[in-house]
């Protein structure tokens, strides 16, 4: 792994190397943390004790003085806001909201949303000509906070050996970014008032796929055309296993479309058997750029992504008894598609080579 580069050097480094060096770093506070007992002020001031060319980039803001009624004070100092930002700068590129160009919006604002095109006529000479109109309405994002709980091991934590830090930074990205990936594209995913986004395909009628990837993905094409009246500047996302076996069996096609249709390729797993084709422009997304961590070492956890109310069946982990760590990360972050023509989709497509 690369040596950071010296303090006076910070500056200079390119802005990918420099959110790499941050999002390191942001995993030795994680480690710090752990240290720390979860002592997140603690945590802060070990880290800035054993990293001490990195105050240069994070302390950016100067601190207030402390008072009796300042409930916010030394926050500053207990979030490392900057160095949760590269971490999500380094992490989220990789999901499939960070290789859509979709359309950022604040939260809780109206954004004005196109209903309706100007229409337009031929005009013969010496005719009045027409007035057109465009007609909108207006939107909001309301906030929502993306959460999952990894589950690691001390000795990952401990950072032990120089390839740990890089390890750590690995799993907490790919962890986020299932989640994302998956609240985002799952067609069960329901919007829930006040807590969380619907996923894009929500409430969109999937058109099943057949045995045939090139008829199925033709169809998909048309469908999605006629609904939303162009193609321009829109993005297939579906799985790598679907994508190799479309290759295998159907060469050419995704090259066509990427390269002639102008569909932007987008692979995530998380897209499973689905294959869904969407409007990057006409989905509006809403990020708070930040990331709230907590982590504890004696929690017992229900082993569960879908976790109901316990009974009998439920499954317990102890993180004590099996010398493990729970890291809870939180991102603010939402998404809405504009209309139900922004969206479709290819459902049950399993294809094999």
């Amino acid at each position: 792994m690369p040596s950071a580069p010296p303090i006076d050097r910070l500056e200079q480094v390119t802005h990918a190397r420099r959110v790499d060096i941050m999002s390191l770093d942001y995993c030795k506070y994680v480690s710090e943390l752990y240290k720390a007992d979860g002592m997140s002020l603690t945590a802060w001031a070990n880290f800035t004790e054993h990293y001490p060319r990195r105050l240069d980039v994070i302390e950016k803001a100067a601190v207030a003085a402390g008072t009796t009624t300042d409930t916010a004070w030394a926050k500053p100092l207990a979030q490392p806001q900057v160095l949760a930002q590269a971490f999500l700068e380094y992490a989220l590129p990789a999901s499939v909201i960070g290789k859509l160009s979709l359309r950022k919006v604040p939260f809780n604002t109206p954004v004005a949303v196109q209903s309706a095109a100007a229409t337009y006529k031929w005009v013969g000479e010496n005719n009045p000509k027409p007035v057109t109109k465009l007609q909108f309405t207006s939107t909001i994002v309301p906030p929502g906070k993306a959460l999952g709980i990894l589950v690691v091991t001390k000795e990952l934590l401990r950072l032990s050996v120089p390839s740990a830090v890089s390890e750590l930074r690995r799993a907490l990205a790919d962890g986020l970014r299932a989640f994302l990936d998956g609240a985002f594209l799952d067609p069960a995913i329901v919007a829930v008032a006040g807590v969380s986004p619907g996923s894009v395909t929500n409430g969109i009628t999937g058109i099943v796929a057949g045995t045939d990837p090139k008829k199925d993905l033709t169809k998909l094409v048309k469908n999605f055309t006629a609904a939303h009246k162009t193609a321009e500047g829109a993005a297939l996302v579906l799985s790598e296993a679907n994508a190799t076996a479309i290759t295998m069996t159907s060469p050419g096609v995704l090259t066509h479309l990427r390269d002639e249709a102008g569909l932007t390729i987008v692979l995530s797993a998380a897209a499973g058997s689905n294959i869904v084709m969407l409007a990057p422009r006409d989905i509006l997304l809403a990020d708070a750029g930040d990331l709230e961590l907590a982590m504890s070492k004696d929690a017992t956890l229900a082993m569960d992504d879908a976790p109901t109310t316990p009974d009998a069946t439920t499954v317990y982990l102890s993180l004590w008894q099996n010398n493990l760590i729970g890291l809870r990360a939180e991102q603010t972050v939402s998404w809405q598609r504009t209309s139900s023509a922004a969206v479709a989709y290819l459902s049950g497509a399993d294809y094999t080579v």
